[in-house]
């Protein structure tokens, strides 16, 4: 009987270290999978972006969550005319998107230049209530831009709101060619074991935004459990025009 309680023990907890690693190996493949189609879904709304000097791109660069808000045409939550605002932000820890419609109007598209958008407080605003959790494992969403020269901004000169014209076809300094996205994941469930989600510093000018996070997931203050957990992406939308 010793033998055997001894052996069924040993069965227990082969069994149970085998399905540990397994739940483990599930809750990352879910979290990339989730990731990489979020992802997806932003560059097929950017690749519909209304892009015209009198509708500009709204940007909001922070000390943490970046979030972006954009015209396309794309249906919203509420009748339209197949032109939306489109929006992406991290709000209570997970990625949201919005999708507001709007017709094709001056009234209602708010056709304006880019320095009264950048100073309107309503410009671009999509209302709380049209958002929606598309990636609940992403609690990181920075930006950085893509200039012609190949050069990479981490915001606009003098302002913490940017907002993009649409770029002439010759390349330039001064000439915006992309918007960079990069994001963190983390499974929910050790979630509440990362420390700062801040880890991952904001963008800085022609400096990738992986390179700075990378060292950052091998942190060996933070607990085993995130480190293991912890994935980074990148993508670059281009701006068509």
């Amino acid at each position: 009987m010793a033998v055997f309680l001894m052996m069924a023990l040993m069965v227990v907890s082969l069994v149970d270290g085998t399905m540990r690693v397994t739940s483990q190996s599930q809750r990352r493949i879910n979290a990339d999978d989730g990731t990489r189609q979020a992802l997806d879904r932003m560059t097929a709304d950017f690749s519909h972006a209304i892009v015209r000097a009198d509708l500009p791109l709204r940007i909001e660069k922070n000390a943490s969550n970046d979030s972006i808000t954009f015209f396309a045409k794309a249906e919203g939550y509420s009748p339209g005319r197949g032109i939306s605002m489109i929006g992406y932000r991290v709000s209570n820890n997970v990625l949201q998107r919005g999708a507001e419609a709007t017709g094709w109007a001056n009234n209602a598209l708010g056709f304006t230049t880019v320095s009264a958008a950048s100073a309107s407080e309503s410009y671009l605003k999509i209302a709380d209530t049209n958002y929606e959790t598309v990636a609940p494992e992403i609690f990181r969403l920075e930006f950085a831009f893509l200039m012609g020269d190949g050069a990479i901004s981490n915001s606009a000169v003098g302002s913490s709101v940017v907002s993009i014209a649409s770029s002439p076809r010759t390349s330039t300094a001064n000439t915006i060619r992309g918007v960079i996205v990069g994001v963190a994941t983390l499974d929910a469930r050790v979630r509440k074991m990362f420390p700062n989600p801040l880890v991952f510093p904001d963008a800085a000018n022609n400096v990738d935004i992986l390179t700075g996070w990378n060292a950052n997931i091998s942190n060996a203050s933070l607990p085993l459990p995130v480190r293991e957990s912890l994935r980074i992406y990148k993508r670059t939308l281009l701006i068509n025009n």
